[in-house]
């Protein structure tokens, strides 16, 4: 999700397999390279389910102040048929005695569960990779997996290994499922790509299912776990290492892959075990998983951080979410030259000296980056007529925008945003006050924020910000709290007049940034704000918008108008938007030209060859009750050339 920076990563697993005995490494000819580039190949190939992860959930703090992972509505990665398959299987397995073997229901959720991971390209390609280094009379992937994970019948490891998360078992699916028992203390999310997290908790049942493990409940337990992969992944990987891993010791296995080109190794280390299943040769059955701290390596001599030692680098607590100067014991030291640490979803780093110099720089990256724009042949503008000079006439007969395919919509970024609108949480007479932003209506926004302020564009943002000393010394994390109440402080555009002098002041407080420039208002006879083309493109096909005409035009493409147009009986003479862009595009890009370049066309950039600005304005506003001076973001939108929008 985020530029990546040099990390290797252990992680270390415990793990005995239903081998016979005469299924020794010998058995297999793929070298560590191969297995090393294999294991990275399907890291690759999980990547789409790690951002559709990151998409769909985050970081939060419960009202006891537990650090939890919290699921946005409509998760469509829990909705997933392998998911839905993996969750029965471990609801058999935690509910009936594995001893009895003939358990029709338990056997029915191993068969669909394994059935759904044969249909996985993920778990196809790991068993071809298996295929072409076994030895001809050894058995299939599937059926070592199944080995593996599904016997002996009186311990099935799968239950133990995958479906409580403990300090030795279980994956990010068991945490989300467990995790508000388990007392979390801290979640640190780590590496620029946040596919890895650290938790330390503690707590009456912190210890999960294997109390042989579990220490005491005055001591918290950390460990390591990846956040978003995929289960096939992770039983395909662990299961190829296992099987293919040649080591003097067969019970210990060490596998390492390279997790992205520029972030290093990530070392998975497997153990075998041996033991006696009755009636059976000597098999192997998976013991525990356990993870070792990641680190960067500068030599051959490095060794991993144990996870003992590790308890002196875990983040210390902050001072209303501003930096410590306070780098740590050499652990912390050795961890933080690794680049950015995030605890709850903060940074940890220092401004990086790496990124874009200037506004022209951020727009380009930021512009390469929005993977969510539409393209411009399924949102198709039709211009028709130009208006001149400034006159208020309609030339035009047909709808500015059109489009070919609305499956963009359902996104989960433009669905949250529909969503919003939908709810229709804004009043747009400015005269009309708006509920206060309490704890339920700020509920009602936290989707579609958390979509914005995870998304690689609004990371690159703030880093860019925080090169400049634009966010007041605050972290990631405390920033975009602050940034919430910036954009949504509610002020007043309706104002009094008294003894021939006017003033804003006193008036009711009908107005925020975020619906001035997202959703759009109405004062006297014309339209404020209403700088999304989004919500253009839904009230012109609701037949809202009467589309005048058009100012200026970009040079190249469609991607930007000054248009004229009436929201139902409401002018907007001069107006206009981004067309296509996420809305995390805009967030991001109008964000930062008001914290550096506020004022009226004072941020200045191009795009596709066409001179841009943008235009933003602060104002008085009120927060929790709270009058702040100049705080709020009161307008902030994009225009072309010399056009003249509000």
């Amino acid at each position: 999700m985020l530029p990546p920076l040099h990390a290797f990563i252990c992680l270390l697993f415990f793990v005995s397999s239903s081998i016979s005995s005469h299924s020794s490494a010998s058995s297999v000819h793929s070298s560590e390279d191969e297995l090393s580039q294999m294991l990275s190949s399907l890291w690759h190939m999980d990547s789409e389910h790690r951002k559709l992860f990151h998409n769909e959930f985050r970081i939060s703090s419960a009202d006891d102040g537990d650090r939890l992972v919290a699921v946005l509505p409509r998760p469509s990665v829990l909705s997933r048929p392998i998911v839905t398959a993996f969750g029965q299987l471990c609801n058999v397995l935690q509910s009936v005695n594995p001893n009895q073997s003939n358990n029709n229901s338990l056997r029915q959720k191993i068969d669909s569960f394994l059935a759904e991971m044969d249909k996985s390209p993920i778990f196809k390609k790991a068993s071809e990779f298996y295929s072409a280094h076994r030895l001809s009379n050894s058995k299939s992937f599937n059926q070592k997996f199944r080995s593996l994970w599904f016997f002996p019948s009186s311990a099935i490891p799968f239950g133990s290994l995958m479906c409580r998360f403990s300090a030795f078992s279980g994956n990010w699916l068991s945490f989300i499922s467990e995790q508000k028992r388990m007392n979390v203390k801290r979640l640190v999310v780590e590496r620029e790509s946040e596919d890895m997290a650290l938790v330390e908790f503690g707590g009456s049942d912190a210890g999960g299912a294997n109390a042989a493990a579990t220490r005491s409940n005055a001591q918290p337990q950390r460990r390591h776990f990846a956040l978003g992969d995929s289960v096939e992944f992770e039983l395909s990987a662990l299961t190829l290492c296992a099987l293919l891993r040649r080591e003097r010791h067969q019970q210990k296995k060490r596998c390492t892959f390279t997790m992205d080109e520029e972030n290093g190794q990530t070392e998975l280390s497997i153990e075998v075990q041996t033991s006696r299943e009755a009636g059976d040769e000597h098999t192997r059955h998976i013991l525990r998983a356990f993870a070792f701290v990641p680190l960067k390596r500068d030599g051959p001599s490095s060794a991993p951080i144990s996870v003992d030692d590790f308890s002196s680098a875990i983040p210390e607590k902050r001072d209303g979410g501003r930096r410590s100067g306070r780098v740590g014991t050499v652990a912390a030291k050795r961890w933080q030259s690794m680049g950015t640490n995030k605890t709850m979803g903060r940074s940890k780093s220092m401004p990086s000296l790496r990124g874009p110099t200037n506004i022209q720089q951020l727009v380009d990256q930021m512009w390469e980056k929005d993977t969510e724009r539409v393209d411009e042949s399924v949102v198709r503008v039709d211009w028709q007529q130009h208006i001149p000079s400034r006159r208020v006439i309609d030339v035009s007969d047909s709808p500015f925008l059109a489009v070919s395919d609305e499956s963009f919509l359902q996104r989960p970024i433009f669905a949250a945003l529909v969503d919003i609108y939908n709810e229709q949480l804004f009043h747009p007479p400015v005269c009309q006050g708006e509920a206060p932003m309490n704890e339920q209506r700020r509920a009602k926004f936290d989707t579609l924020w958390a979509l914005i302020t995870r998304s690689e564009i609004y990371r690159m943002a703030y880093d860019y910000l925080d090169r400049l000393g634009k966010v007041d010394g605050l972290d990631f994390d405390a920033f975009t709290r602050q940034l919430f109440d910036r954009w949504f402080g509610a002020y007043t555009r309706c104002g009094t007049c008294k003894n021939g002098k006017c003033s804003r002041h006193g008036g009711p407080l009908g107005s925020s940034g975020w619906e001035h420039v997202f959703s759009g208002e109405w004062r006297g006879e014309i339209v404020d704000g209403h700088h999304s083309w989004v919500r253009f493109y839904l009230q012109e096909k609701a037949g809202d918008i009467e589309y005048h005409g058009y100012y200026v035009k970009p040079r190249h493409g469609q991607f930007i108008g000054t248009i004229q147009y009436k929201w139902k009986q409401y002018l907007k003479r001069i107006g206009g938007f981004m067309i296509g862009t996420s809305p995390a595009f805009d967030f991001s890009m109008l964000t930062v030209c008001i914290l550096t370049e506020p004022g009226d066309r004072k941020c200045k950039f191009q795009l596709k060859e066409t001179p841009m600005f943008v235009s933003s304005f602060l104002e008085d506003c009120v927060i929790d009750g709270s009058f702040r001076h100049n705080f709020c973001i009161a307008t902030a939108y994009p225009g072309i050339g010399n056009s003249n929008e509000s």
